[in-house]
């Protein structure tokens, strides 16, 4: 089912948790075939992975969508330049959920994290311990100081978040 899922975004071969999530079901599969080779009475009928109940539901909420991404690769957009679509952004319960699971006290050996840069899990940091109705204003801001305060924003949504999170 994974595989299925990141077969259906061949327009990301490229980015890093696309990547990831392939290397993952590869290895995976590569075990599988290598555990049924040394043991013949063993056959493993599919590969599986384990996920939390709220990635699992985010996940089958929007399988059939075009453009589907894990939530991880939203978050990441998300971090990277606060898309706008249909007038909503990534909802702010779900970034907080995953900024708090990135920035975690196992966090260092979270391999996930190797995908963000430091000032990217730095804001994780603070969103995780951030009051929810400040979540996507401080990603607004950290979006418009990452582009070097550019007035020149992509939407005026942003152009709003980035305005009201300076008040």
């Amino acid at each position: 089912m994974v595989r299925g899922m990141i077969s259906a975004q061949p327009d990301m071969q490229n980015e890093q948790l696309h990547a990831t999530y392939r290397n993952l079901c590869d290895s995976v599969a590569a075990f599988t075939d290598i555990f049924e080779t040394a043991d013949d009475s063993v056959e493993l009928l599919y590969d599986c992975f384990m996920t939390c109940l709220c990635c699992h539901h985010f996940v089958t909420r929007r399988i059939g969508r075009s453009n589907f991404m894990f939530p991880l690769q939203i978050l990441k957009l998300h971090l990277l330049c606060l898309p706008v679509l249909k007038g909503k952004t990534f909802d702010a319960r779900v970034a907080q959920r995953l900024a708090a699971a990135l920035s975690a006290s196992t966090g260092p050996s979270n391999f996930f994290r190797s995908a963000f840069t430091p000032a990217e899990l730095e804001l994780c940091e603070r969103l995780a311990n951030a009051n929810l109705s400040v979540v996507t204003s401080t990603v607004a801001t950290f979006v418009f100081d990452q582009n070097a305060r550019s007035p020149f924003l992509p939407c005026a949504k942003l152009t709003e978040l980035v305005r009201g999170s300076k008040q």
